[in-house]
């Protein structure tokens, strides 16, 4: 068991050393939204701003979130609004402003409330104030809504964990033991996901 955990966990670190080599090769120079430019489509604001979110840069991402959802284009744009006060959401709540990120969410939630992703972040947003049985609610929500994404299965288990309910977490880590026998996912979130829970279950 022990050689069969050393071997699955090595696996998820090198696929992940792989996917942040891939992103560093394929990066752009940060994109500084103050600076007066070229005006850009809403796709591709969309795309400097998912960017700048995912590598940290939460400020520069903010403001772009902030421009798309001010943009005309992306204002008739259903999924356009809804990308872009998610990412907001995400901003807000990575720099600790909850109240701000719950507040987005819930401006947002006609256009992404059905997804799992908003449940998700909601549920994050809930146990980051300690309000871990909202959180657990939401978070089966979003497990219900794609039963692949093990960032939802993550945050239902660490809550669960959290409240004492040792065995219903235990029954969410176990999907992950299962996950890395099969077939490990090719995203980076969802793959960073699948290795926390692979390394709470073998605990």
């Amino acid at each position: 068991m022990k050689s069969r955990v050393v071997g699955c966990l090595i696996a998820l670190i090198a696929t992940l050393g792989l996917l942040v080599d891939v992103q560093a090769q394929t990066s752009t120079a940060p994109m500084d939204f103050a600076t007066p430019k070229p005006k850009l489509s809403a796709d591709e604001l969309l795309r400097l701003a998912q960017q700048q979110l995912n590598t940290g840069m939460y400020d520069l991402a903010e403001s772009g979130f902030h421009a798309l959802l001010d943009d005309e284009d992306c204002q008739i744009r259903d999924d356009c609004q809804a990308v872009a006060s998610l990412g907001l959401a995400e901003c807000l709540f990575a720099t600790g402003r909850y109240d701000d990120a719950a507040s987005i969410l819930s401006d947002g939630q006609e256009s992404s409330g059905d997804s799992a992703d908003w449940y998700v972040l909601r549920a994050e947003v809930a146990g980051a104030v300690g309000d871990y049985k909202e959180g657990i609610r939401l978070a089966r929500k979003a497990r219900g809504k794609d039963q692949t994404s093990c960032k939802a299965r993550l945050v239902l288990a660490r809550f669960l964990e959290a409240i004492g309910e040792s065995d219903a977490a235990l029954d969410e880590y176990r999907w992950f033991d299962r996950l890395v026998q099969h077939r490990l996912p090719i995203d980076a979130e969802n793959l960073t996901a699948a290795g926390a829970g692979f390394y709470r279950y073998s605990v």
